[in-house]
């Protein structure tokens, strides 16, 4: 392993945020990646969460400003759930196949949610606090769809 791939590594294990994922999903093949800028001030991080089949899950946390959080679910049971505060945000979910379900909540001004869902159960939620400027976009392609969007 080459000194810049160790020091990345072990450089995203010490930076604040939060991602994970659950259910058999754990042992199964997928990957999920966080990388974040090495920064102390909360601003410019990323979160991406990419799962493939079986119980799927996710959950993305980010405080702060100008934070992205993706998350890319193909197969079985999907689920996802995104949490941002602070400004100039982007969340961004994208559902293929089986359960699905997505929240995304979003506190601050700027913000921008985005949800897109192929196929199966669907169900999708954005939330959206002191949303001064804040974007919202759903996308539901075929099954038994559902729609929820708040913005204050």
């Amino acid at each position: 392993m080459n000194k810049k791939a160790y020091f990345l590594s072990l450089s995203l294990l010490a930076i604040p945020g939060l991602a994970a994922a659950s259910g058999y999903d754990l042992a199964s093949s997928e990957y999920n990646l966080v990388a974040n800028g090495l920064n102390s001030d909360f601003t410019n991080q990323t979160a991406i969460i990419d799962q493939r089949g079986y119980g799927n899950g996710a959950n993305a946390q980010q405080d702060g400003s100008h934070q992205i959080a993706v998350v890319s679910q193909r197969g079985n049971n999907n689920q996802s759930d995104v949490s941002q505060s602070g400004g100039y945000n982007l969340a961004y979910v994208d559902q293929a196949g089986n359960s699905n379900d997505a929240d995304i909540s979003q506190s601050g001004y700027g913000n921008a949610g985005v949800i897109i869902q192929r196929g199966s159960g669907n169900h999708a939620s954005i939330s959206q606090q002191q949303s001064v400027g804040s974007k919202t976009v759903i996308v539901q392609n075929s099954s038994q769809m559902a729609v929820r969007v708040i913005t204050r």
